[in-house]
């Protein structure tokens, strides 16, 4: 049962890891099947202890699939490097404040939110058809850096605090503000969700509450397959350029919208 548990989780990770490297929004898939594959498993998933364990999980794999993506687009795009360092940096303070203030607040507020923000950003991927395909950078010198920095913090905030769709928003962000053609941006898009990824595995590190076998039988293969799914879907952006970027993130970001409305308002 186990080998066969490991063999879905690393399919999940193949599929989520190579959405989240093309357009983001491979979470929105990752988790929920995850605890889906568990109880399929005969985990317990339903206890807190148990739950922290899986979204500790979760976070390990993604933070996985993150480091080969940027490994791959690193090696190929050019970033702006100081702005990616302003960004990076307070994007990792940002995801470890927002994953505390979690503790203390309830997100629920957020929810119809993101929903208007997720629609309005398909609008204007939609709407414009030459979105991001020329690279017409706005920003120079540190307006662009303390503009990255805003970025990041506020968005690696909100990926500690809330979480759905934060690559596709990175995305979209570095389009609109920056002026970044999409391959670039994508590119700048992974090395700050790292950064809040890596803040979030961080904490669930330093919380203890996680479970060492839960982590080492899902993280492993979910892992495994995040790395596998991140380069190849890295290698299809890098292949087929912006147009090719821009289908995927309209489709994830209607998808994002449809699977969340009904998870929040569409169960009960």
């Amino acid at each position: 049962m186990i080998i066969i548990e490991s063999l879905l989780l690393f399919c999940l990770g193949l599929v989520s890891g190579g959405v989240n490297s093309i357009a983001g929004g491979g979470g929105l898939l990752q988790l929920p099947g995850l605890l889906f594959i568990a109880s399929l498993a005969g985990s317990q998933a339903g206890g807190a202890v148990a739950l922290q364990s899986y979204f500790g999980a979760n976070k390990i794999a993604s933070f996985a699939g993150a480091i080969m993506a940027m490994r791959e687009y690193g090696q190929r795009v050019a970033l702006p490097k100081g702005m990616i360092i302003g960004a990076c940096c307070a994007s990792f303070i940002g995801g470890v404040i927002g994953t505390y203030t979690l503790l203390l607040t309830p997100n629920d507020i957020l929810k119809p939110i993101v929903l208007v923000l997720m629609a309005l950003a398909l609008g204007v991927v939609l709407y414009q058809r030459s979105f991001g395909h020329a690279h017409m950078p706005r920003l120079r010198g540190w307006l662009e850096i303390f503009t990255g920095v805003c970025l990041g913090g506020a968005l690696g905030f909100y990926d500690g605090f809330f979480g759905p769709g934060t690559g596709s928003f990175l995305i979209i962000c570095f389009v609109l503000f920056f002026g970044y053609e999409l391959l670039i941006a994508t590119a700048c898009a992974k090395a700050v969700n790292l950064m809040s990824n890596g803040a979030s595995v961080l904490m669930f590190g330093i919380s203890g509450a996680v479970s060492l076998q839960i982590i080492l039988i899902s993280a492993v293969p979910l892992g495994f397959g995040n790395i596998v799914g991140a380069m190849i879907g890295s290698r299809l952006a890098l292949r087929g350029g912006n147009v090719f970027i821009r289908r995927i993130l309209s489709g994830m970001i209607t998808l994002a919208f449809i699977l969340l409305a009904w998870r929040w308002y569409g169960m009960g």
